[in-house]
Protein backbone atom coordinates (compact mmCIF):
# COMPACT_ATOMS: atom_id res chain seq x y z
CA UNK A 1 0.00 0.00 0.00
CA UNK A 2 1.27 3.73 -0.95
CA UNK A 3 1.91 5.39 2.54
CA UNK A 4 -0.35 8.36 2.91
CA UNK A 5 1.97 11.38 3.09
CA UNK A 6 1.85 13.93 5.98
CA UNK A 7 -0.55 16.54 6.44
CA UNK A 8 -2.80 15.10 3.77
CA UNK A 9 -5.42 17.42 5.56
CA UNK A 10 -3.65 20.55 6.53
CA UNK A 11 -6.02 22.76 4.71
CA UNK A 12 -9.06 23.51 7.00
CA UNK A 13 -11.57 23.07 4.06
CA UNK A 14 -10.27 19.66 3.16
CA UNK A 15 -10.31 18.49 6.90
CA UNK A 16 -13.89 19.85 7.23
CA UNK A 17 -15.15 18.26 4.33
CA UNK A 18 -12.86 14.21 5.03
CA UNK A 19 -14.85 15.09 8.55
CA UNK A 20 -18.44 15.18 6.78
CA UNK A 21 -17.88 11.99 5.35
CA UNK A 22 -16.71 10.58 7.90
CA UNK A 23 -19.47 11.31 9.66
CA UNK A 24 -21.91 10.01 7.52
CA UNK A 25 -20.58 6.93 6.75
CA UNK A 26 -20.16 6.63 10.44
CA UNK A 27 -24.10 7.43 10.63
CA UNK A 28 -25.03 5.10 8.05
CA UNK A 29 -23.08 1.76 9.65
CA UNK A 30 -25.31 3.35 13.02
CA UNK A 31 -28.57 3.55 11.28
CA UNK A 32 -28.26 0.70 8.43
CA UNK A 33 -25.45 -1.37 9.35
CA UNK A 34 -22.02 -1.96 7.97
CA UNK A 35 -23.23 -4.50 5.40
CA UNK A 36 -25.47 -2.29 3.71
CA UNK A 37 -23.26 0.67 3.22
CA UNK A 38 -22.26 2.16 -0.47
CA UNK A 39 -20.42 5.26 -2.08
CA UNK A 40 -23.73 6.12 -3.29
CA UNK A 41 -25.30 6.11 0.52
CA UNK A 42 -22.44 8.29 1.60
CA UNK A 43 -22.12 10.69 -0.97
CA UNK A 44 -25.96 11.04 -0.92
CA UNK A 45 -26.42 11.49 2.73
CA UNK A 46 -22.63 13.57 3.10
CA UNK A 47 -24.68 16.54 0.51
CA UNK A 48 -21.68 15.49 -2.49
CA UNK A 49 -21.91 14.13 -5.83
CA UNK A 50 -20.16 9.94 -5.33
CA UNK A 51 -16.90 10.74 -7.46
CA UNK A 52 -15.91 13.68 -4.75
CA UNK A 53 -15.08 10.93 -2.19
CA UNK A 54 -12.12 10.12 -4.45
CA UNK A 55 -10.37 13.76 -3.57
CA UNK A 56 -10.33 13.28 -0.15
CA UNK A 57 -9.68 9.33 0.23
CA UNK A 58 -8.05 6.89 -1.83
CA UNK A 59 -10.62 4.66 -1.97
CA UNK A 60 -13.89 3.58 -0.32
CA UNK A 61 -12.36 1.44 2.31
CA UNK A 62 -10.03 4.33 3.39
CA UNK A 63 -13.06 5.93 3.81
CA UNK A 64 -14.57 3.57 5.85
CA UNK A 65 -12.07 2.49 7.71
CA UNK A 66 -11.69 5.89 8.94
CA UNK A 67 -15.04 5.95 10.25
CA UNK A 68 -14.77 2.93 11.76
CA UNK A 69 -12.18 4.33 13.86
CA UNK A 70 -14.91 5.52 15.89
CA UNK A 71 -15.65 2.27 17.29
CA UNK A 72 -11.90 1.33 17.83
CA UNK A 73 -11.84 4.78 20.39
CA UNK A 74 -14.74 3.61 22.69
CA UNK A 75 -12.03 0.32 23.35
CA UNK A 76 -9.10 2.47 23.49
CA UNK A 77 -10.78 4.43 26.10
CA UNK A 78 -11.50 1.66 28.56
CA UNK A 79 -8.05 -0.05 27.73
CA UNK A 80 -6.41 3.43 28.97
CA UNK A 81 -8.55 3.05 32.02
CA UNK A 82 -7.43 -0.94 32.46
CA UNK A 83 -3.86 0.16 32.06
CA UNK A 84 -3.77 2.63 34.45
CA UNK A 85 -5.57 0.50 37.09
CA UNK A 86 -3.52 -0.95 40.24
CA UNK A 87 -4.18 -4.26 39.33
CA UNK A 88 -1.86 -7.86 39.16
CA UNK A 89 -0.23 -8.37 35.29
CA UNK A 90 -2.47 -11.84 34.59
CA UNK A 91 -5.88 -10.28 35.79
CA UNK A 92 -5.18 -6.78 33.85
CA UNK A 93 -4.97 -9.28 30.75
CA UNK A 94 -8.09 -10.61 31.17
CA UNK A 95 -9.92 -8.05 31.68
CA UNK A 96 -8.53 -6.57 28.63
CA UNK A 97 -8.98 -9.06 26.90
CA UNK A 98 -12.85 -9.56 27.70
CA UNK A 99 -13.23 -5.64 26.95
CA UNK A 100 -11.48 -6.03 23.33
CA UNK A 101 -14.18 -8.94 22.69
CA UNK A 102 -16.82 -7.45 23.88
CA UNK A 103 -16.25 -4.27 21.15
CA UNK A 104 -14.99 -6.51 18.73
CA UNK A 105 -17.77 -9.37 18.61
CA UNK A 106 -20.48 -6.72 19.41
CA UNK A 107 -19.42 -5.13 15.83
CA UNK A 108 -17.85 -7.66 14.10
CA UNK A 109 -17.85 -6.64 10.38
CA UNK A 110 -16.43 -3.11 11.60
CA UNK A 111 -13.33 -4.79 13.10
CA UNK A 112 -13.32 -7.58 10.49
CA UNK A 113 -12.71 -4.24 8.08
CA UNK A 114 -9.98 -2.49 10.88
CA UNK A 115 -8.03 -5.83 11.32
CA UNK A 116 -8.02 -8.01 8.62
CA UNK A 117 -9.25 -5.15 5.65
CA UNK A 118 -7.10 -3.44 3.02
CA UNK A 119 -5.58 -1.12 5.53
CA UNK A 120 -5.61 -3.69 8.20
CA UNK A 121 -1.71 -4.02 8.22
CA UNK A 122 -0.97 -0.20 8.58
CA UNK A 123 -3.18 0.64 11.49
CA UNK A 124 -0.51 3.30 12.70
CA UNK A 125 -0.67 5.01 9.80
CA UNK A 126 -4.03 5.11 9.07
CA UNK A 127 -4.66 6.38 12.90
CA UNK A 128 -2.13 8.69 12.43
CA UNK A 129 -4.58 9.67 9.12
CA UNK A 130 -7.19 9.82 11.62
CA UNK A 131 -5.79 12.71 13.83
CA UNK A 132 -4.85 14.62 11.05
CA UNK A 133 -8.70 14.84 10.08
CA UNK A 134 -9.52 15.24 13.58
CA UNK A 135 -6.59 16.81 15.62
CA UNK A 136 -8.50 17.74 18.64
CA UNK A 137 -8.99 14.47 19.67
CA UNK A 138 -5.86 13.72 19.47
CA UNK A 139 -4.64 16.51 21.86
CA UNK A 140 -7.61 15.86 24.52
CA UNK A 141 -7.42 11.76 24.60
CA UNK A 142 -3.55 11.33 23.98
CA UNK A 143 -2.87 8.93 27.10
CA UNK A 144 -6.38 7.19 26.76
CA UNK A 145 -5.88 6.86 23.20
CA UNK A 146 -2.02 6.11 23.06
CA UNK A 147 -3.23 2.37 22.45
CA UNK A 148 -3.89 2.86 18.57
CA UNK A 149 -0.40 3.24 17.75
CA UNK A 150 0.81 0.57 19.70
CA UNK A 151 1.29 -2.04 16.53
CA UNK A 152 0.88 -1.70 12.52
CA UNK A 153 -0.98 -4.72 12.33
CA UNK A 154 -3.04 -7.17 14.97
CA UNK A 155 -0.90 -9.22 15.78
CA UNK A 156 1.80 -6.29 16.39
CA UNK A 157 -0.73 -5.15 19.43
CA UNK A 158 -1.44 -8.68 21.02
CA UNK A 159 1.92 -9.51 21.15
CA UNK A 160 2.29 -5.91 22.99
CA UNK A 161 -0.40 -7.14 25.48
CA UNK A 162 0.60 -10.64 25.66
CA UNK A 163 4.59 -9.95 26.50
CA UNK A 164 3.93 -8.72 30.69
CA UNK A 165 2.80 -12.38 31.03
CA UNK A 166 6.14 -13.76 29.91
CA UNK A 167 8.05 -15.94 32.95
CA UNK A 168 5.09 -14.90 34.82
CA UNK A 169 4.12 -17.47 37.81
CA UNK A 170 1.29 -18.82 36.75
CA UNK A 171 1.92 -18.10 32.97
CA UNK A 172 2.96 -20.45 30.88
CA UNK A 173 3.95 -18.05 27.93
CA UNK A 174 7.45 -17.60 28.06
CA UNK A 175 10.10 -15.61 25.99
CA UNK A 176 10.59 -18.85 23.61
CA UNK A 177 6.96 -19.42 22.88
CA UNK A 178 6.01 -15.85 23.15
CA UNK A 179 5.77 -16.08 19.55
CA UNK A 180 3.55 -19.07 19.06
CA UNK A 181 1.56 -18.78 21.33
CA UNK A 182 0.78 -15.19 19.96
CA UNK A 183 0.00 -16.24 16.71
CA UNK A 184 -2.61 -19.12 18.06
CA UNK A 185 -4.23 -16.19 19.75
CA UNK A 186 -4.68 -14.40 16.65
CA UNK A 187 -5.45 -17.08 14.67
CA UNK A 188 -8.37 -18.38 17.52
CA UNK A 189 -9.86 -14.45 17.53
CA UNK A 190 -9.31 -14.11 13.94
CA UNK A 191 -11.50 -17.34 13.07
CA UNK A 192 -13.98 -16.31 15.88
CA UNK A 193 -14.31 -12.87 14.52
CA UNK A 194 -15.05 -14.60 11.01
CA UNK A 195 -17.98 -16.35 12.58
CA UNK A 196 -19.51 -13.29 14.12
CA UNK A 197 -19.46 -11.59 10.86
CA UNK A 198 -21.51 -14.86 8.92
CA UNK A 199 -23.62 -14.90 11.85
CA UNK A 200 -27.38 -13.85 12.04
CA UNK A 201 -26.95 -12.97 15.40
CA UNK A 202 -24.01 -12.74 17.67
CA UNK A 203 -24.19 -13.60 21.03
CA UNK A 204 -21.67 -11.68 22.22
CA UNK A 205 -21.52 -12.93 25.61
CA UNK A 206 -20.94 -16.21 24.44
CA UNK A 207 -18.39 -15.23 21.77
CA UNK A 208 -16.55 -13.63 24.57
CA UNK A 209 -16.55 -16.26 26.93
CA UNK A 210 -15.02 -18.59 24.70
CA UNK A 211 -12.61 -16.79 23.65
CA UNK A 212 -11.32 -16.32 27.14
CA UNK A 213 -11.39 -19.76 27.64
CA UNK A 214 -8.93 -20.23 24.74
CA UNK A 215 -6.81 -17.42 26.28
CA UNK A 216 -6.92 -19.46 29.76
CA UNK A 217 -5.84 -22.80 27.76
CA UNK A 218 -3.19 -21.40 26.00
CA UNK A 219 -1.70 -19.18 28.73
CA UNK A 220 -2.41 -20.49 31.70
CA UNK A 221 0.25 -23.12 33.65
Amino acid sequence: MEKSKSNVYSDPLRRANAAIFIECTYALIESEGFDRLSIRKIADKAGFHNSTIYLYFRDADELIFLACVKYFEEYATGYGNLRSAELPPMERYYRIMKLFCEKTFSNPLVFWHIFFGKYGADLTDMFNLYYEIYPEKRESAAEAHHVMYFGKNITERSLRVLTPLCDLQGSRVTKENLEQVNRLIVCGFKAMLEEACNAEKVDVAAQTEYHLQMLHFLIDA
